[in-house]
């Protein structure tokens, strides 16, 4: 391979980021008004116009690049790099995820250690096949979509305790909210 392959989110992906962000944009900005006064406002639309800000900076920074010497993926706070020399193979699965199911790319070394996860959700599918072809690696993987914990069993190391255990992670955001609201509540009836 000696030609450099760029990957940029897709269209439809794009346009379902910026959507949610718009949601939750307006959502601030009517909690602001509703709460009552120009602070709460100001607050609201400033909260609004960063969650605009950060989903644009997102899909403006996001790519993937598969360079003759190196493989890496950026998004809007890093980047994961990996060196070509050090890949042995491949695994393209659609990984299933509370709400959504995304194709993840996997990149393995010679004793099937993951050295690399690209997530697949922002890019098209033939886009995601384009790369596993450019990278002229072995194709593994399961075929059909899977859960985290069955891909844990399928390729060791490949999904971590987030994704084997969604319930679990569901419940505790859902504790940290309700303990972020009491305190804050009580914080804020003791102003």
């Amino acid at each position: 391979m000696s030609t450099t392959l760029v990957l940029r989110p897709a269209p439809g992906p794009r346009r379902h980021l910026l959507s949610i962000a718009a949601v939750i944009a307006v959502v601030l900005v009517i909690a602001g008004a509703l709460a009552g006064g120009r602070p709460a406002l100001i607050t609201g639309i400033a909260l609004a116009a960063v969650v605009i800000l950060a989903a644009a900076a997102h899909l403006w920074r996001s790519r993937i690049v598969a360079a003759p010497a190196e493989i890496s993926a950026r998004w809007l706070f890093g980047r994961r790099r990996q060196d070509r020399a050090d890949a042995a193979s491949v695994v393209l699965t659609t990984l299933i995820r509370p709400g959504a199911a995304a194709r993840t790319v996997f990149v393995l070394g010679a004793r099937d250690q993951v050295l690399m996860r690209i997530n697949g959700a922002l890019y098209a599918p033939e886009d995601l096949d384009r790369l596993v072809e450019h990278l002229e690696l072995p194709l593994g993987g399961p075929d059909d979509p899977v859960t985290g914990a069955r891909l844990a069993r399928a390729q060791p190391g490949a999904a971590g305790w987030i994704e084997r255990h969604p319930a679990g992670v569901i419940l505790i955001c859902i504790a940290a909210f309700i303990v972020i609201a009491v305190v804050g509540g009580a914080l804020l009836a003791g102003l």
